[in-house]
């Protein structure tokens, strides 16, 4: 994980923990109940392979995934009243676990997007039939008052004796709709996955010997190897729809930043606001329908993976770093795939 840790750390958050032990939890996909009915989807376990970066720590991996045609919302109570997680991520982080110990189960909710029940065109073409979707969902239970349910993520970790972190989620995804074929799904995707990543992790107590030797904050180092210019990304200025989130009003993409961090398999894309950090983080828990992670330094959305270093996220931040800027930085860490 390492130079991806690092830059993620340096331009968002630093999580700050202490580990909790958790409940007596499955160990192998085995040992986890399949839904009733739910039939082996070996074709998306493989599209999710060939689309999923792993970095060289992931010493061991396994997926499962099925399907069945059943609500979302029945599948979610089923797994949650099976686990009995605690909702939302937790204030202590995985990654400081020591060997013996374990975390969890927590779980988190996404819910569909107010804008999936708008029309939209471009130009004369309708490109989304939010009235259709509108009635469609009308006959859907709804998860809480006015949303309805889009996926639910159970996770658990353990470590090993040898410092080895086992991390065992289980996702609940639903199936979706067609508005062009006028199609309901009303099924459920499940998905269990196991991921044992190599113990040690970067920031150890080798700290001094193996870095303060070596590098001088005060130095030519920092600008060959860690900032301006350090690595040869060059990029365009991003849409709403390739980043994935809606644009604040009135914030202001910066190249010269976002090249800067950007690395050849992540690049993030830094954005400025003279707004607070507060006013922009209610923007998007509004727009984007989840809850962001909350610590000292900002706020973080995970916009596709889990806390907490997501492969795609959104961090809202204090602009303590670049002299000269408004007050709050708007970043997204994009995870590039072949």
């Amino acid at each position: 994980m390492g130079i991806r840790r690092v830059c993620w750390a340096l331009l968002l958050l630093v999580l700050v923990s202490t580990p909790v032990l958790a409940a007596t939890l499955p160990e192998r996909i085995a040992d986890i109940p399949i839904y009733p009915g739910a039939v082996r989807d070996r074709e998306a376990e493989q599209e999710y392979l060939d689309t999923t970066y792993f970095t060289d720590s992931v010493v061991f991996h396994e997926v499962q995934s099925y399907k069945v045609k059943t609500m979302i919302d029945d599948v979610a109570r089923f797994y949650l009243e099976h686990f009995d997680p605690e909702l939302g991520w937790p204030e202590e982080d995985p990654y400081s676990l020591y060997p013996g110990e374990s975390m969890g189960p927590w779980y988190e909710l996404d819910f569909y997007q107010p804008y999936i029940f708008e029309d939209q065109y471009e130009y004369d073409t309708l490109i989304q039939d939010g009235t259709w979707t509108r009635k469609a969902f009308a006959e859907r239970p709804q998860w809480q008052q006015g949303k309805w349910l889009s996926q639910v993520w159970i996770e658990w970790v353990f470590v090993d004796e040898d410092g080895d972190r086992i991390s065992h989620s289980v996702l609940i995804e639903d199936a979706g709709y067609d508005w062009r074929a006028r199609v309901d799904y009303k099924a459920t995707r499940i998905r269990f996955e196991t991921t044992v990543t190599e113990g040690g992790m970067m920031w150890d107590d080798d700290w001094d010997d193996d870095w303060d030797d070596d590098w001088s904050w005060d130095d030519d180092d920092w600008d060959d190897d860690w900032g301006w210019g350090m690595g040869e990304i060059s990029l365009e200025p991003p849409t709403e729809e390739y980043l994935g989130i809606p644009f604040y009003p009135g914030m202001v993409f910066n190249l010269e930043v976002s090249e800067a961090m950007s690395l050849e398999d992540y690049h993030y894309y830094v954005f400025f606001s003279s707004d607070s950090v507060d006013q922009v983080a209610d923007f998007y828990e509004k727009n984007l329908g989840k809850e962001p992670l909350f610590t000292e330094d900002g706020y973080l959305f995970a916009l596709r993976g889990r806390f907490p270093i997501p492969d795609d996220g959104l961090a809202i931040q204090p602009n303590e770093m670049f002299v000269g800027f408004p007050q709050t930085v708007i970043a997204v860490q994009k995870q590039m795939r072949e």
